[in-house]
């Protein structure tokens, strides 16, 4: 147990949530609870630290670090076959490249992070990683549907008494729903946000304050909206920054209002506010909006020689931020181009583990690793599925009577006839000798049951005789999965069944 009585799990599980307000506050955290879990020798607790240390670093645009610390665990997690964490490290990827604007690897990060979750994935990761998903995809062009990819994070959260994650959630959702112009369904998010952020105490952040800003102030409500601008920064309850960038970008649109009604004294002295943060935060892309802005000031006060001065400090400025967006992108995709190797290499030691060499279907080993979380899955979804060993009828005659190389011909033959029987509704297994086990997860019960008849139908009507072998037929025995049902009693169903389709003449399923 940790301090105050709290788990490892609940410990970590805090730190994951955590809306991140002070960054280094969080590291220290991280860090003791990192000592921790290496203490008690809890391996996994302590990679979610390091995964801790690797989302900070990426919100403190430190993206490169971020990903290396991202990958590093990722390989560590592979081989220690932790799904939870390797899940975990593929959303954090996802949002490094995110940050650098890699559409194409940071969705295929995110949809592996999601592939990942299981029935016993910690609730609030389900949460995140799916709304990482849902945020890469609409931040590259998912259009208005792409807003669809939020509804589930959002069910969850509220299911789940997650408020912190439900408001992160819309906020996400809100900003998408401004950006296509549905500035109705953005206030909706955005008053959601604030009554569930109100009725569980919550702060509102600089990211979130920006979101209701923007929506405020295209539906016309400039007065209200800069209100809330000051009192973020101003009021007895100042909002705290989630990310390095907030506080001087959260100047930068103070001074816009202002400007909007005249006040350019008080528009002046946010921008050279903002400019200061941004200076001694190195946050370039923002001191280069502000250079602009104060330029453009200037010039309409007739002020050519100072507008001239800024102008030419912004150019400079840019050409610093594209030298240092170049690096940051070079050195993270470096990253992850060393963690697309690591992780082929892995896949192609697991697929020669998993695999059958004379069939091409998968092993009792991949068997052994992938049943329990379809099983899991099924319960979860209370999606009864179907399971069946199928056995070649007389294949020892095969054998017997013509030769080993056409028995290893048979079961090719029966291995190609039953993936094409399932086709993408569930996957064949070579069980060992002359016995399949067909796991029909992708479809309802019903649909399984047509599907095993008709590997039945195909085995029989085939063109044995092309091969030099009499007719050959198999025997199935179907088991139906239902809540609670463990996995040797869902086989040993299953296998009674296939013993009194044999017992009953064979070429038939029971």
């Amino acid at each position: 147990m940790t301090t105050a009585g709290m788990s490892l799990e609940d410990a970590v599980r805090d730190l994951e949530i955590e809306p991140y307000d002070h960054l280094e506050g969080i590291v220290a955290r991280a860090e003791r609870l990192l000592a921790t879990a290496e203490r008690v020798g809890n391996a996994s607790v302590a990679l979610r630290c390091r995964l801790v240390r690797s989302d900070v670093a990426a919100r403190s645009r430190q993206t490169h670090l971020g990903a290396q610390i991202a990958r590093d665990v990722l390989q560590s997690a592979e081989v220690a076959d932790d799904t939870l964490v390797r899940s975990r490290a593929h959303a954090l990827l996802a949002t490094c490249l995110w940050r650098i604007g890699e559409r194409a690897d940071s969705l295929e990060q995110a949809v592996i992070a999601t592939d990942l979750l299981e029935a016993s994935t910690p609730l609030h990761l389900r949460i995140d990683h799916l709304q990482i998903r849902a945020l890469v995809a609409c931040s590259f062009g998912a259009g208005p549907e792409g807003l669809g990819l939020f509804d589930e994070p959002l069910e969850l959260c509220r299911g789940a008494n997650l408020p912190i994650l439900e408001v992160a959630t819309l906020n996400n959702l809100a900003w998408f729903q401004f950006e296509h112009g549905l500035l109705a369904e953005a206030d909706a998010s955005c008053c959601r946000l604030g009554q569930v952020a109100h009725d569980h105490g919550l702060g509102l952040n600089l990211a979130i304050v920006d979101t209701i800003v923007n929506v405020r102030r295209a539906l016309g409500e400039h007065s209200a909206a800069e209100q809330l601008l000051l009192d973020a920064l101003y009021g007895p309850d100042p909002a705290k920054a989630t990310e390095a960038t907030a506080f001087a970008g959260t100047y930068f649109t103070l001074s816009a209002f202002q400007r909007d009604r005249g006040d350019l004294e008080a528009a002046e002295a946010s921008l050279r506010r903002g400019l200061e943060l941004a200076q001694d935060a190195k946050l370039v892309e923002v001191e280069v909006a502000i250079l602009r802005e104060l330029s453009a000031m200037e010039a309409e006060r007739s002020d050519y020689e100072a507008a001239y001065a800024h102008l030419l400090a912004c150019h400079v400025a840019w050409e610093h931020l594209k030298q240092a967006e170049a690096e940051v992108r070079t050195s993270t995709m470096h990253v992850l181009y060393g963690t697309k190797r690591a992780l082929e290499r892995v896949r192609a030691f697991e697929e020669l583990a998993h695999t059958d060499p004379l069939t091409g279907l998968w092993n009792r080993r991949y068997l052994d690793v992938e049943l329990p979380a379809i099983v899991d899955e099924a319960s979860h979804r209370d999606r009864p599925f179907v399971v069946a060993f199928a056995d070649i009828d007389h294949f020892k005659r095969v054998n017997d009577e013509l030769s080993h190389d056409a028995g290893d011909a048979v079961l090719q033959i029966c291995a190609s006839l039953l993936r094409d029987a399932v086709g993408d509704m569930g996957t064949v297994v070579r069980m060992g000798g002359e016995e399949f086990l067909l796991v029909l997860d992708r479809c309802d019960a019903r649909m399984g049951h047509q599907l095993v008849e008709r590997a039945c139908v195909l085995v029989r009507e085939y063109d044995w005789s092309s091969h030099g072998v009499w007719s050959m037929t198999i025997s199935i025995g179907i088991a139906e999965s239902t809540r609670g049902i463990t996995i040797p009693e869902l086989l040993a169903s299953a296998d009674r069944h296939l013993y009194l389709a044999k017992s009953s003449g064979r070429d038939r399923v029971a």
